[in-house]
């Protein structure tokens, strides 16, 4: 599945929805500067290895208006390591991720690099 000597690098996160009580003002800044500084790591801007991150990230990219500065921040950092949605990219249609009554929206998301798109990787995923 990986070719010899492979760097795989993995993040499974979890961001939490938004809360308007002034003590959880930090979380989700800080769960972005941490998300920020582990993908600053050497490892993951090395060209040869393979990068996934992915988790609950609380975010509906198109309609998330109350979360537009983290959901920036988010989209920049996608960006700039070379990230892209795995759903998008290897699936014809994506499936919501979260029903609640009326409301079905995608909030779980695999973000990956090329190298793993690109390698079959998470193809055998679709089999």
């Amino acid at each position: 599945m990986f070719p010899k000597n492979t760097v795989l690098n993995i993040i499974g996160t979890y961001l939490p929805p938004l809360n308007n009580e002034p003590k959880y003002a930090n979380v989700m800044p800080n769960c972005l500067k941490e998300l920020i500084r582990l993908t600053n790591n050497q490892d993951w801007n090395h060209n040869n290895n393979f990068n996934i991150l992915l988790g609950d990230l609380n975010i509906d990219w198109s309609r998330d208006s109350a979360r537009q500065t983290h959901a920036t921040t988010l989209a920049k950092l996608l960006r700039s390591k070379n990230l892209k949605d795995c759903f998008k990219t290897l699936l014809i249609e994506t499936d919501n991720t979260y029903h609640s009554g009326t409301t079905l929206i995608r909030i779980d998301y695999i973000y990956s690099n090329n190298n793993v798109i690109n390698n079959g990787c998470l193809h055998k995923m679709r089999d």
